[in-house]
Parts: C-alpha cells; structure tokens; sequence
C-alpha cells in the first residue's frame, strides 16, 4: 500500500483515496474503501504511512536559487 501511495501525489484539500477505491495490498489482498474518502494515513491499524510535502517545481527553483543567495552571503561575510 505505501508504494501506491509514494508513486501518486495529491494536492492539499484532495483526498488519496476516494470512497468506492479498492486498494491493492503487497500480497494480493485488496482492502474496498466504502465508507468515506481518506484524507490521509493512517488507513489501518498497523498503518507506517507519512505525509512528505512536495514542492512544485517553480517553487523547488525559488528555493534553490534562495539557498544559492543565503550560502553567497554567508560566504562573503566569513571572507570579510
């Protein structure tokens, strides 16, 4: 279960799963979600699934290019 949910992203305010999914699990066993959308983890009662935030790639440059700017200055600061 936690490689489908590591393979899909979903954006905030979305559910990873919607009532009516059936979720497939590592040995074959399937798990039908019918009683409400799932907001996140945890799905049972052995559950080790996290949430990670993912940037969008425009804001994974804004932030490079700021950590770019922070390590310059921190740099020209200990040469000065």
């Amino acid at each position: 279960m936690a490689q489908q949910f590591e393979q899909n992203s979903v954006a905030i305010g979305e559910p990873f799963l919607k009532q009516g999914d059936v979720l497939t699990g590592a040995d074959g066993g399937s798990l039908a979600l019918d009683y409400e959308d799932i907001d996140g983890p945890p799905l049972h009662p052995n559950c080790r699934c996290s949430l990670q935030p993912k940037l969008v790639d425009d804001y994974e440059s804004i932030r490079r290019e700021l950590e770019a700017e922070i390590n310059a200055s921190e740099e020209a600061e200990r040469n000065a």
